[in-house]
């Protein structure tokens, strides 16, 4: 439910380290860890279906614009996640194409 900004790692909540209420990241423990977007993205969707359901006066509106703001933040975690994972497997691929050139 949790994604290393960093490294690009998911966690669980269990899996973090806790540090007062902070969340931190088991391989890099100085990175707070964040929501990953699906979650975020869920959790809009549902706002948006249950406010736009409900006929009071902004009631629909004010749920499109926070549904629609999660689905918004959570799109964007995602890619940042996958963008973080994608750099570290290319760092991690990098260091060992580096350790094999060695004749010795």
């Amino acid at each position: 439910m949790y994604y290393c900004p960093k490294c690009g790692g998911s966690f669980d909540a269990s899996a973090c380290i806790e540090q007062g209420e902070l969340l931190r990241c088991p391989e890099c423990p100085t990175i707070r860890v964040k929501l990953r977007g699906s979650f975020l993205v869920a959790l809009g969707l549902l706002i948006l279906f249950v406010c736009t359901q409900i006929m009071v006066p902004y009631v629909p509106t004010m749920g499109i614009l926070i549904g629609g703001g999660l689905c918004t933040t959570g799109i964007i975690r995602s890619i940042r996640h996958r963008q973080a994972r994608r750099k570290n497997q290319q760092n991690q691929e990098e260091s060992g194409i580096e350790e094999h050139d060695d004749p010795e």
